[in-house]
């Protein structure tokens, strides 16, 4: 990370691309406001994340790159400082808004896709994937914690999402 931020401090021009519906992409802005407070960037917002946009489809997005405003900056860099304060484990976007939630957040999602017989582990994490857009291993992670704890079972090794079975007791 250090080889990025130092090429990032020596771009003569930085164009950021980001998902507003996107968590890690947002949290990566905010992080770039944030670290370069100075230094003049353009920004490309697209609707979901970047990855997901055909190479045609992000040329239509690069002509609607548009310099940042010091105000909008100021406004980046106060929620990424409440954010960094409030110290929880993960970022989501809520209401078009990049915040802070708890380890469990996911949780209530994933014991309501775990069906009462054993199906395959990415097939219970699939539908929350899409539904809070979240990445897997994140959700694997929680899952594991959720075996561990006793709130469901699996007859395998969680991070082998395709091979185990998962089911509530």
């Amino acid at each position: 990370m250090a080889a990025f931020w130092g090429r990032a401090e020596q771009a003569d021009h930085l164009v950021v691309w980001y998902g507003r519906d996107n968590a890690q992409e947002s949290a990566m802005f905010h992080e770039i406001c944030h670290r370069l407070p100075d230094r003049p960037l353009e920004v490309v917002e697209v609707p979901s994340a970047v990855p997901f946009y055909s190479p045609d489809e992000l040329a239509h997005y690069l002509t609607l790159a548009r310099p940042i405003t010091d105000g909008e900056r100021t406004r980046v860099r106060d929620i990424w400082q409440r954010l960094r304060q409030e110290n929880q484990t993960f970022r989501v976007v809520e209401d078009g808004n990049l915040v802070s939630a708890p380890a469990d957040h996911y949780d209530k999602a994933l014991l309501y896709h775990v069906p009462p017989d054993w199906t395959l582990l990415a097939r219970a994490t699939a539908p929350v994937m899409a539904e809070m857009k979240v990445d897997d291993v994140t959700l694997k992670w929680r899952m594991k914690t959720l075996i561990e704890c006793g709130a469901v079972l699996a007859d395998g090794n969680p991070w082998l999402s395709r091979r185990t079975k998962v089911k509530r007791p």
